[in-house]
């Protein structure tokens, strides 16, 4: 019955920071992960969100990365925030061995984003697995802010989703999933918004967010 304000950034790649397991941070060290975070709290930061997979890891590897970070959070007195996937294939934060789910569906832009048949069903051969591993890792971890199912997810086109109903039961089946596991934290999207994932119409948004899911809403505003 609270209201909770508070300060939160991005830093993305902040669980792989010095790993050596992605050329994007191939300028990072293991120490820059408490300088980081020593400068966010400098900013009165309390929740930093993180993108967890690494392309190029394993699930023991990155329980074992987000242990670290997680440690090192807590003693500043900082809560962390993973989402469990990235929608695009432009950063290492994705799940490996699902290169095959990624395709450039908007001709606008010249990258590949999750299609329809991780949606649909593909999302339990790797993805799901992977999640579950993790919940259940840090299920009592109080460090732990919330997790999100993803980074800006959407089934694109969503014309090929009538009525989103793929979508709407990829969301609610992973949110379920995480509660089953974890009933100590918060579960949200990830999503930039409603109207980003074609779901402003009628009462679509109603149906992702109406039942008892989703804790929270997510709305990443672009200039």
């Amino acid at each position: 019955g609270r209201v909770l304000r508070f300060i939160g950034v991005n830093l993305r790649g902040l669980v792989w920071y010095g790993s050596g397991r992605t050329n994007q941070l191939q300028y990072t060290a293991p120490g820059h992960r408490g300088e980081t975070l020593d400068r966010a709290r400098e900013m009165g930061v309390r929740v930093v969100r993180v993108f967890l997979p690494c392309v190029n890891a394993s699930t023991e590897e990155t329980i074992t990365q987000l242990q670290q970070a997680l440690e090192i959070a807590a003693a500043r007195g900082i809560y962390i925030l993973p989402a469990f996937v990235d929608f695009y294939s432009t950063t290492d934060f994705r799940i490996p061995g699902d290169q095959h789910f990624y395709e450039k569906l908007d001709p606008k832009f010249d990258i590949s984003l999750l299609n329809g048949e991780f949606y649909r069903n593909g999302y339990r051969e790797r993805y799901l697995p992977f999640v579950q591993a993790v919940v259940d890792a840090f299920k009592n971890n109080p460090q732990i802010f919330a997790w999100e199912v993803g980074n800006e997810l959407k089934y694109e086109p969503a014309g090929q989703d009538p009525g989103r109903t793929a979508f709407i039961a990829f969301m609610h089946t992973i949110a379920r999933e995480i509660k089953a596991i974890d009933p100590n934290h918060l579960v949200a999207t990830g999503m930039i918004s409603t109207s980003h994932a074609s779901l402003d119409e009628g009462d679509l948004w109603r149906k992702l967010y109406g039942g008892p899911e989703f804790d929270f809403l997510t709305v990443h505003c672009y200039n």
